[in-house]
């Protein structure tokens, strides 16, 4: 639930898995990859370094040629630990190699680049394609795809309706806080 009211607790129960969960998870990863991960966590709790490295992953997009070294480096790092790869190969070899321990995977592939009207459409093929191909090639490994809805529908509309169920469910429909419990 989005918003910018706090949280309901009960719906912060479902955001915390169980220490079971977590152990069968890390028990996939090799200890390289197991420091790798903690150290990378512990630099994400470096606020200053955090802003840093934004402000030079934007100054090395907005030059790409002069941040390649930069964006190399982040693809050894962070961007390995947060994600399973670059494409769908990459996520099959990382559901192969975390499916022993039941871990299941949340594919989040951006095809939803922009949010202009025009390109509604094509978004919405990108997206039915990347279902395709999951269903075929990752059917019991993937259990979750977001849909960035901004991409698909107007956000004007999307807006209207998000304050009429904030209105119905009685989260005070101010535009943006209300979760209907």
């Amino acid at each position: 639930c989005y918003g910018r009211e706090r949280p309901n607790p009960r719906h912060l129960d479902m955001l915390v898995a169980p220490p079971v969960w977590t152990a069968r998870g890390l028990a996939a990863l090799s200890s390289p990859r197991l420091a790798q991960s903690a150290a990378v966590l512990h630099l994400c709790g470096n606020r200053l370094l955090v802003n840093g490295a934004v402000a030079l992953l934007r100054a090395a997009s907005s030059r790409p040629a002069a941040g390649l070294p930069l964006l190399w480096a982040m693809k050894q790092t962070a961007f390995r630990h947060f994600t399973a790869g670059e494409s769908l190969a990459d996520v099959r070899a990382a559901a192969a190699t975390l499916a022993p321990a039941g871990v299941r995977m949340i594919v989040d592939h951006s095809t939803e680049e922009s949010e202009a009207a025009d390109a509604r459409q094509a978004n919405l093929r990108a997206k039915v394609a990347l279902l395709g191909k999951l269903r075929a090639e990752l059917a019991g490994e993937c259990v979750f795809v977001p849909i960035k809805l901004t991409a698909l529908a107007s956000p004007t509309l999307l807006e209207r309706l998000t304050v009429g169920a904030g209105r119905l469910g009685g989260g005070g429909g101010g535009g943006g806080g209300g979760c209907p419990e």
